[in-house]
């Protein structure tokens, strides 16, 4: 969770430390696409994996019948439907 806001604060003390402003868009403009590129594949990677092996579902936990996400068949795994609310 750290390494994101490091990698922003170099390039912008990076960028702030250039003298002409020619040298900030050709320098600046890779390595924030490659950022910005490499944080999408990240995070669509983490929602696939998450997806596929479902962490935590088989772990038999139950909510409070108070509960937004109950379900009466399987615990919390499915929002209420719409006749329940």
């Amino acid at each position: 969770m750290i390494i994101a806001p490091l990698v922003f604060a170099m390039l912008v003390v990076g960028i702030a430390h250039m003298a002409t402003t020619g040298a900030i868009g050709r320098i600046g403009a890779k390595p924030m696409a490659w950022f910005i590129g490499a944080s999408l594949v990240s995070l669509m990677l983490g929602m696939v994996m998450v997806n596929i092996l479902r962490p935590g579902e088989n772990l038999g936990l139950r909510c409070h019948e108070r509960c937004a996400f109950r379900d009466r068949s399987s615990g919390c795994l499915a929002p209420p439907s719409k006749s329940e609310s």
